[in-house]
């Protein structure tokens, strides 16, 4: 068997526990994840270890912060990133304090020589 929830050579039943990463990260990335555990407190995330846990939600709020970054640069033109900005925060239950710097609800993109 293979798959989710197959284990080593194919044995069956749960997948080990993985490590975290110990790859070294780009001062983006590392802004990132800073910033993901800065939203994460501000949305009083338990601690873990004195430092908030930080869900996939708070990266990805935090990578759509990067304005210069590739995946906003990717998306600017398909998708209106202040509506998915709002749209994860209303599914996290949470209201503007959590808002990244620089995006507002329901205004328009920055456009060109803003």
């Amino acid at each position: 068997m293979s798959g989710p929830g197959a284990g080593p050579a194919g044995e069956g039943g749960p997948l080990p526990e993985p490590s975290p990463p110990d790859a070294p990260l780009t001062p983006r990335a590392a802004k990132v994840l800073h910033e993901a555990a800065r939203l994460a407190a501000l949305q009083g995330m338990p601690e873990r270890d004195g430092r908030p846990v930080v869900g996939v939600e708070h990266i990805f709020l935090a990578v759509l912060e990067e304005e210069d970054g590739l995946p906003v640069q990717a998306l600017r033109d398909e998708v209106d990133l202040h509506r998915a900005i709002d749209l994860v925060l209303r599914a996290m239950g949470s209201g503007p304090r959590l808002r990244p710097p620089g995006s507002r609800p329901g205004a328009a993109p920055p456009g060109p020589g803003s």
